[in-house]
C-alpha cells in the first residue's frame, strides 16, 4: 500500500494535467464543450477512489502474498521475465474481473460508476466507484503465484497497469494502425463505451487487446457506425438496458419515443420485464432487442445529430 501511494503522489497531479490540456484542446481545435459538472463528478469519484486504496480500506478474501506463500512451485528472481510475467498475469486478470463486471448485475453495479459519465474523455477514466471495498478478483493471479512472481513485483506493477489504461479515454486520438493488433488503443476503448447494440459488451482488454480476440469480445470501431456515448436515462421497451447500453431521455425525445419503459429494482442497472434473472446481465443476444422504435436509430449514430455539448462528438480528422 506503500507503494501505491507514492506512485499516486506522482499520478495524480500528472492526471490532472492532461484533464485540463485535453478539454483545453478540445475547445480550441474543435470547440468542443465539454460538461464542467460532469468532469468535476469524474474527478472527484477519482480522489475518492483513490483516497480509498491508498488507505488500504479494502478486504481482499485472499492475499496475493498468502498465495505466493503457500502455493508457489518455483522461486525466480525479480530479472525481466519476472516482471513480464507478472504483466501477462495482471493483464489477463484484470481482463477477467472486467468481463465478469459486465455479466453479473452486482458487480455491474459497482463498475456501471465508470460508465455513467455523459463524456468520454480524459476525465471519465479517473470516474470510478468507492464501493470496491472487497477484492474478489486477486484469485486471478494464481498462475503469477504458483510459478513464484514475488509480492513485491505485483505491488510495484499493478498501480502502473492500473494507470496505464488511462489515456486511451479520448475522443481525440484516432485508429493506431499496427498497435490496434494487440493493444487497447481509443478506438478499441470508444468501443466498450458505446451504447451502439452491435459494440456493447466488447473490448473488455486493458493494456492488452489480444485477449477480446482470443475470447471472442473483440469489435473494431466501424466508420459507418461511430460510437454513440449518449447519457443513460430510464429503461425503453425494445432498446438494449445497460447503464451505457441504455439510451438517453434527449435521444429518445429526437426519436419520438416516450420515456415509459417499466423498471424495476435490481443489483444494477434498469432492466424490463423479461430480462435474464437480476445476478445474470444475459448475454449479448438477450440484451439487444430491438424493436421498431429503433428504426431510426441510423439518424442517432451519425456524427453530429445530438446537437447538445459533449454528446456523440464527431471524431476529429487526422
Amino acid at each position: 500500500m506503500e507503494q501505491y501511494a507514492k506512485i499516486l503522489t506522482i499520478a495524480m497531479p500528472i492526471f490532472l494535467l492532461t484533464v485540463l490540456g485535453e478539454k483545453l484542446y478540445g475547445w480550441l481545435r474543435f470547440r468542443h464543450h465539454f460538461k464542467n459538472m460532469d468532469m468535476i463528478s469524474s474527478l472527484s469519484s477519482g480522489f475518492t477512489n483513490s483516497l480509498k486504496d491508498a488507505l488500504g480500506l479494502g478486504i481482499s478474501i485472499i492475499t496475493y502474498a498468502w498465495m505466493v506463500e503457500h502455493w508457489a512451485m518455483f522461486e525466480i528472481k525479480s530479472t525481466f521475465w519476472v516482471w513480464l510475467i507478472a504483466f501477462i498475469a495482471l493483464d489477463f486478470a484484470g481482463y477477467l474481473g472486467h468481463l465478469l463486471n459486465h455479466k453479473i448485475n452486482v458487480l455491474w453495479n459497482r463498475h456501471l460508476i465508470h460508465h455513467s459519465s455523459e463524456e468520454f474523455n480524459l476525465a471519465c477514466a479517473l470516474r470510478q466507484s468507492i464501493s470496491g471495498i472487497v477484492n474478489l478478483f486477486t484469485i486471478f493471479l494464481i498462475p503469477a503465484a504458483i510459478v513464484g512472481v514475488p509480492a513485491v513485483v505485483i505491488a510495484v506493477l499493478a498501480p502502473i497497469h492500473l494507470f496505464a489504461q488511462f489515456w486511451y479515454h479520448t475522443v481525440y486520438i484516432g485508429r493506431m494502425g499496427f498497435w490496434e493488433k494487440f493493444l487497447v488503443t481509443p478506438s478499441h476503448h470508444r468501443v466498450h463505451h458505446a451504447i451502439n447494440p452491435i459494440y456493447l459488451d466488447k473490448n473488455h482488454g486493458q493494456i492488452l487487446i489480444i485477449w477480446d480476440k482470443l475470447f471472442g469480445t473483440f469489435q473494431e470501431e466501424l466508420p459507418e457506425v461511430p460510437p454513440c456515448t449518449a447519457s443513460p436515462a430510464r429503461s425503453v421497451p425494445g432498446i438494449p438496458s445497460k447503464s451505457t447500453g441504455g439510451i438517453c431521455g434527449y435521444c429518445c425525445r429526437m426519436l419520438g419515443v416516450p420515456i415509459t419503459g417499466m423498471i424495476r429494482p435490481g443489483f444494477g442497472s434498469c432492466r424490463q420485464v423479461g430480462d435474464p434473472p437480476m445476478w445474470w446481465r444475459g448475454t449479448l443476444s438477450e440484451r439487444s432487442r430491438m424493436s421498431t422504435t429503433l428504426k431510426n436509430m441510423p439518424l442517432l449514430l451519425r456524427p453530429g445529430s445530438l446537437p447538445g455539448p459533449g454528446r456523440n462528438l464527431p471524431l476529429p480528422s487526422f
